[in-house]
């Protein structure tokens, strides 16, 4: 005698799975690839099994997912961010929310290669003594020069490796960071990028008070590296 079987029930979302299968998408995964067509262009159309899954063509979720960050089809919304050619750059960082409420004034030169920055003393980054927090001066100069790095190299992605920051007197006013990257150090920079495919460098820069004397001093190290190219 042939029984019945009720057949998968099917939402909005596609069929909904019947066990706990770890091997099988889950409804959250069947909701990601059936938004966007990332999927079909890396592996086809998914298939769905007798028990109402949605298998993952020869990779599961998570290799798919881990394969497509790495080779950069998807960005997050800071990369895109980033990315946006209609607005200058040292104006996109000062809408960066972090940037944003710290009112930093930025200001990049066109060839990346010089950095002021301006960090003016508001009334809830003064301590209780009344001088700017250090954690300012640290948040704003953070991601320099790694950030500069990265767009004097296109397809390459920076980061801080190691950041320190040495207070030499209370900010009592406004401090300003100014960068420059000599000519020298960007040549071997990308000489060590063209041979070891990374480099790693470290910059020392000061925050100057409206007097023109040292605030703070800073220590960043920045480390660049090649993305992998597309096979």
């Amino acid at each position: 005698m042939i029984s019945a079987t009720k057949p998968p029930t099917i939402s909005r979302y596609g069929p909904r799975p019947q066990n706990s299968n770890p091997n099988y998408c889950t409804r959250w995964c069947l909701i990601l690839l059936r938004k966007g067509s990332l999927w079909n262009r890396e592996f086809g159309k998914p298939t769905t099994d007798t028990c109402g899954y949605t298998s993952c063509l020869k990779k599961d979720f998570y290799a798919m997912a881990y394969s497509v960050l790495k080779k950069g089809e998807r960005k997050g919304w800071v990369a895109r961010w980033m990315d946006l050619r209609w607005i200058k750059f040292d104006r996109l960082l000062q809408c960066y929310p972090m940037f944003f409420f710290l009112g930093l004034r930025i200001r990049i030169s066109s060839d990346y290669r010089h950095l002021k920055i301006r960090v003016p003393l508001r009334f809830y980054i003064r301590n209780n003594s009344g001088v700017m927090f250090g954690a300012a001066m640290a948040t704003a100069s953070d991601p320099f020069p790694a950030l500069l790095l990265q767009k004097i190299f296109p397809g390459t992605v920076a980061f801080t490796r190691a950041h320190s920051v040495k207070y030499l007197r209370p900010a009592k006013s406004a401090v300003t960071m100014v960068v420059h990257l000599s000519e020298a150090n960007i040549q071997s920079v990308e000489t060590e990028l063209q041979v070891m495919g990374k480099a790693e460098r470290t910059y020392t820069y000061y925050f100057v008070n409206q007097q023109n004397k040292r605030v703070a001093e800073v220590t960043s190290t920045a480390y660049l590296r090649m993305l992998q190219k597309r096979a």
